[in-house]
């Protein structure tokens, strides 16, 4: 005696096989790539949920473009003086070394001192910006 098993699905009545069939569709729709990274709008339809969401969209990438120019406004000039002081210390090794092993050693140590002064620095300035801020918000 053979039972035909039926599942519920969505408040339809279905074979096991076609819910499990169902369940390993791709959830995503296959179709060209549109300018902004959605799919083309020739390859689905477009409901009234979509047409709401777009300028939601719009307006995050809005903000998140304004807010990448205010963030290499502040890092831009930051990387452009790390690399010229690197490179700066670069050349002046560079010009030592022919001088002499004593006054490239020395250089050498006196650099490593004023790197580390620089961290030091670099650190206590945000550590105390990010207690002041702590105890603003505290």
């Amino acid at each position: 005696m053979e039972i035909n098993r039926q599942v519920v699905v969505l408040g339809k009545m279905a074979n096991p096989h076609v819910a499990e069939e169902g369940m390993m569709a791709p959830l995503l729709k296959q179709g060209r790539p549109a300018v902004n990274g959605g799919l083309h709008p020739s390859t689905h339809q477009k409901s009234r949920d979509h047409q709401v969401e777009e300028p939601e969209e719009a307006a995050l990438l809005q903000q998140t473009w304004m807010e990448l120019k205010k963030l290499w406004a502040i890092v831009g000039p930051t990387i452009f003086t790390r690399l010229a002081m690197y490179g700066m210390y670069v050349v002046t090794q560079a010009i030592v070394g022919h001088l002499g092993d004593l006054q490239l050693a020395a250089l050498s140590i006196a650099l490593t001192v004023i790197v580390g002064f620089n961290y030091g620095f670099l650190v206590y300035f945000i550590l105390s910006i990010s207690a002041a801020t702590l105890n603003t918000l505290i």
